[in-house]
């Protein structure tokens, strides 16, 4: 059985069709990506909120922009993905009268590699966002729905149970198709390795030594213009992110452990963490508190990044300086405040 499980999982009969464990490695380092950039911009922007807060607000959209311009680089220049040519692999069309992709599979890659993460991740926060997962667990707040919906119309009242209602399924539907997809690409039933490549006629393949041939050297000019220039220096720092960008993860990922582990501490001299201020009294016209201390009375949900104001309060940081910004004062005390007192809070168990 396992002798039969790992011949189908590195097929002999074609040297340049990659195994589903490289495949599944590349889905992996897609999934990281995102993550490491929120991270980044989640780590300096207390340092340069104006600047930074808004992007973390918008992180998605960020992604998509920034990821969708490299990703297109490298499909138009090395018929595949960032990720897959990082890994010495391309796309081929299915087709043998053609070796290079078509502007058509060009275009349908890069939304299948940008487009519809951004879609599937707006659909969850909207689930989110409707109330979705309360049902699942007999938790439904009847009076929290109506107070949501207070002013809706019948039709959008009703848009938004059905759309509460199937999603879950519709989204476990894809998870599935494209599991069973991957399992029969492993056991060699398909050439594609999702049901996006089989639409679009595209199978992913190793590089061959024709793609690896280093190009002839480019036609010197004395007089070259600005645009060539800036065109020049775009397509080397692209052609770096190959190596920059993992190289950056993993420094990203080190920081984040050094600065959760005690070895931090021990450089900073071992030095105490200060104690906070005395709580001070809600005030009758502030915010009301939330259910769960852990909660943010701002946004009511779980706190990210927890800030801390002088009054005792902790909401999250975004939330807090946006508020603070605009209103200058807690918004649960009212006492006056400015930017420059919120303290981050750092959880030692991340």
């Amino acid at each position: 059985m396992a002798a039969s499980f790992l011949a189908a999982t590195f097929d002999q009969s074609d040297p340049l069709r990659p195994s589903y464990f490289e495949l599944s490695t590349l889905e992996d380092i897609r999934d990281r990506l995102q993550p490491a950039m929120r991270y980044f911009l989640t780590v300096f922007a207390p340092r340069y909120p104006r600047l930074l807060l808004p992007l973390v607000n918008r992180h998605e959209e960020l992604y998509a922009t920034v990821f969708g311009f490299i990703e297109a680089y490298y499909l138009w220049e090395h018929d595949g993905s960032f990720e897959e040519n990082f890994y010495g692999l391309k796309r081929a069309p299915t087709a043998r009268k053609r070796e290079k992709l078509s502007s058509r599979e060009r275009w349908g890659s890069l939304a299948t590699l940008i487009a519809v993460p951004y879609v599937r991740s707006k659909l969850q926060e909207l689930y989110e966002q409707v109330g979705g997962g309360a049902e699942m667990f007999g938790d439904e707040d009847e009076e929290e729905e109506a107070r949501q919906t207070r002013g809706q119309s019948p039709l959008k009242l009703l848009l938004r149970r059905g759309f509460r209602r199937a999603y879950p399924y519709v989204n476990a539907l894809y998870g599935l198709a494209l599991f069973v997809w991957q399992v029969l690409y492993m056991y060699g039933r398909t050439r594609y390795f999702s049901p996006w490549l089989y639409l679009l006629g595209v199978e992913i393949k190793r590089l061959d030594w024709r793609d690896m041939e280093p190009p002839g050297p480019a036609p010197q000019s004395e007089n070259k213009t600005a645009v060539q220039v800036v065109t020049s220096i775009l397509r080397r720092v692209l052609e770096a992110l190959k190596v920059a960008l993992p190289l950056s993860m993993f420094a990203l990922k080190f920081l984040e452990w050094w600065y959760q582990s005690g070895f931090a501490k021990k450089a900073e001299g071992g030095k105490p963490i200060p104690r906070p201020p005395p709580r001070i009294e809600p005030d009758p016209t502030g915010l009301p508190l939330p259910e769960f201390p852990e909660q943010c009375a701002i946004c009511n949900t779980p706190r990210t990044n927890p800030a801390m104001l002088p009054s005792g309060y902790v909401f999250c940081y975004p939330c807090i300086y946006k508020f603070v910004e605009e209103n200058s004062c807690c918004p649960v005390t009212r006492i006056r405040t400015d930017t420059t007192e919120i303290r981050r809070l750092y959880d030692a168990q991340g």
